[in-house]
């Protein structure tokens, strides 16, 4: 529902959401920054209304004027990463604090890098603190320059700023924020638009403006506002909310080093018969019951210890049945700084389970089929033990995985003897064909001397597949047996959705937020699977002068230099190597199966691409000190690395040359 009053709005609101719904990277920090700041989307709401009115009243195109006012809603998307303690800040703002308030325009660029609806919103979010004087923020284009979207953005972002409570100024009245607006003419604002926008300000601020509703509300604004604002103590350097509120079927929680919860999803709560806000601040044990401390806090120690891994027991509660899981969350050096608990309500499974108690063959199946769902991470293990299952309640001849998700059709086969290009074709094709039709129960086709029978898996929107069953011929395939290669498929859908859930969760924590390349933790995984008896190189790559630039150019520009090395060295690299973010300045890449020449080759691609590369600041250049080893018998991993880091010191000091 809108959180705007008139139909006008609901139907403006709704427009744009539905298009932010249709692209999974948009909607996801959408309804994170919904959830997380309430305040800063409901400032989000109020300029996107401001921008489409000016917008109109400039007679622009209506396609057009959407555009404008999507890329005012997602305007302040990049203040997601900022910590609530400087988000709400009452007092002025210290330099460093004023520095990473700064970086939420690069935040929001680099959050949406990779969504489909970058090219549309890209200038609102980037350029919407620039100033018509040249004086703002990021790059200080000024006058014309700036572009319309950005320009006309600025207006409303500074208008509702001006008529709204921040916990650092008085709310002003409504002819007050016009005289600023009147001052700020060709100085922080282009003078033409904002004559528009006084045009069109009373409407707005009458019919279509709604309070920002911060964390508590005040009466007034003559208050000290500073007592009204939460009081966060605690830090994460790791922004959960938005990964985890994709995950709707399980309860969250997210505990910091000193075991305090920091976060509650809806879901958890709802297990817990609480509300979320209820859980904050308390520590994981002040929670429990008192005979389940004991349990608790042996098992906060074995997630400590790296210990504890997968899915826990069963656990009755009040009529339902859940599971638990608990990840270890680790910094940059590998030490403990929280943990994630996941909670799954499992409780239609075990419904379903007790339920056909009396029919012993079908108990075996789906306990078996419970056993493997607890294998969700790998779907040739889902096969296998898919195939297990349907041996009996059928002769299996061969079985296939046919999967359909965002846009790309996969198909995997369990066994030996795998199907030819044409035959894979042909089976896609027919899927498609199902499911084009609509078809969703279980079809039985003769196929060449044998039957085939699909069954129909899907996940909402998550994705559409087919698990196709071939057996003989003279096979007999009732009623009986149909239902139980339903159930058997359902069993199957779940585990393929939590494969693709888990995965992504994971892979995301392992994942360097800034450039998207693997972290330090997930090096320690590479390492344990190394062979290093194999011939591999490892090459060290450092960002020449980060600190000068980020000294006298902003850490806004050491960002976008990071992020624009990471983005050569992905480009420079083979399929099968590895890019691992070290540090501030620092990369790793493991290179496989190769001899010296083929390092060479990688090094070179680098150094061409870093000469080649332009930055938006003139005379600014991009610089890397190079260094790498060779793999040898007798070394560790980390002797090698020592060496390539050795080596790519001397480089950066002057006294040796790769080249």
């Amino acid at each position: 529902m809108s959180v705007l009053k008139m139909p006008y709005d609901e139907k403006l609101l709704s427009s744009l959401e539905s298009i932010i719904t249709g692209d999974p990277i948009a909607d996801t920090l959408y309804l994170a920054l919904k959830h997380k700041y309430y305040s800063v989307y409901c400032h989000c709401v109020n300029v996107s209304c401001c921008t489409y009115l000016l917008a109109t009243k400039m007679g622009l195109p209506e396609q057009e004027c959407l555009r404008l006012t999507l890329g005012a809603l997602l305007h302040d998307i990049g203040k997601i990463n900022i910590s609530p303690k400087i988000l709400y800040k009452p007092g002025k703002l210290n330099k460093e604090e004023w520095s990473v308030i700064k970086r939420h325009p690069v935040n929001g660029i680099n959050l949406l890098n990779d969504s489909k609806l970058f090219h549309m919103v890209a200038d609102a979010i980037r350029y919407h603190h620039e100033r018509y004087d040249g004086s703002g923020y990021l790059e200080g284009l000024s006058g014309e320059d700036i572009p319309l979207s950005a320009r006309i953005v600025s207006i409303g972002d500074c208008f509702d700023a001006l008529v709204s409570f921040r916990p650092y100024k008085k709310i002003l009245s409504f002819e007050e924020a016009i005289e600023e607006l009147i001052k700020s003419k060709n100085t922080h604002l282009d003078g033409r638009l904002v004559d528009m926008f006084i045009s069109i300000a009373p409407d707005f601020y009458k019919h279509h403006y709604h309070p920002t509703y911060f964390p508590l509300s005040v009466e007034n604004s003559n208050k000290n506002y500073s007592k009204f604002i939460i009081n966060e103590d605690s830090e994460l350097e790791i922004n959960w909310e938005e990964i985890l509120d994709q995950l709707p079927d399980i309860g969250i929680i997210l505990i910091d080093r000193d075991d305090r919860i920091l976060f509650c999803n809806n879901f958890a709560a709802k297990l817990r018969d609480v509300e979320p806000g209820e859980l904050i601040g308390k520590t994981i044990i002040d929670i429990q019951r008192p005979h389940r401390r004991i349990v608790v806090k042996e098992k906060l120690a074995k997630v400590k210890s790296g210990q504890a891994n997968g899915w826990e027991r069963l656990m009755a509660r009040k009529g339902r049945y859940i599971e638990n899981k608990y990840i270890k969350i680790a910094d940059e050096k590998g030490c403990y700084s929280g943990m994630l608990m996941l909670t799954m309500d499992v409780t239609q499974r075990e419904k379903l389970l007790r339920m056909l108690l009396i029919n012993l063959e079908k108990l075996s199946i789906l306990a078996q089929a419970n056993i493997f769902l607890k294998k969700v991470f790998d779907l040739e293990d889902t096969l296998n033990n898919t195939a297990a299952l349907i041996s009996k309640v059928l002769t299996l001849e061969k079985l296939w995985l046919v999967i359909m998700r965002n846009g790309e059709i996969n198909c995997f086969q369990e066994g030996e003897q795998p199907l030819n290009d044409n035959q894979r074709e042909e089976l896609i094709k027919k899927c498609e064909k199902l499911v084009q039709n609509g078809l969703q129960e279980v079809i039985i086709e003769k196929w060449a001397g044998s039957k085939r029978i699909f069954i129909f898996l899907e996940s909402g929107d998550e994705f559409k597949g087919f698990l196709v069953v071939e057996t003989k011929g003279t096979v007999h395939i009732g009623q009986q047996e149909q239902d139980l290669l339903k159930v058997i498929g359902n069993y199957v859908a779940y585990a393929i959705k939590n494969y693709y859930l888990y995965r992504e969760l994971e892979n995301l924590a392992m994942k360097d937020q800034l450039t998207r390349v693997y972290n330090r933790q997930y090096l320690n995984l590479i390492k344990n699977n190394l062979n290093v008896q194999s011939k591999f190189a490892l090459i060290v790559v450092d960002i020449d002068r980060l600190k000068y630039i980020n000294d006298n150019f902003g850490h806004q520009m050491g960002d976008l230099i990071i992020k624009g090395t990471a983005d050569i060295l992905k480009q420079s690299i083979r399929q099968s190597d590895w890019i691992i973010r070290m540090g501030g300045d620092e990369f790793l890449i493991i290179v496989t199966d190769c001899n010296e020449a083929e390092v060479l080759k990688i090094i070179n691609r680098i150094k061409g691409k870093v000469a080649a590369w332009e930055h938006p600041i003139a005379g600014l250049s991009l610089s890397v000190s190079v260094g790498y080893a060779m793999s040898k018998r007798g070394l560790s991993f980390d002797e090698i690395f020592t060496l390539a880091d050795n080596n790519m010191y001397e480089q950066k000091r002057g006294y040796t040359r790769l080249f």
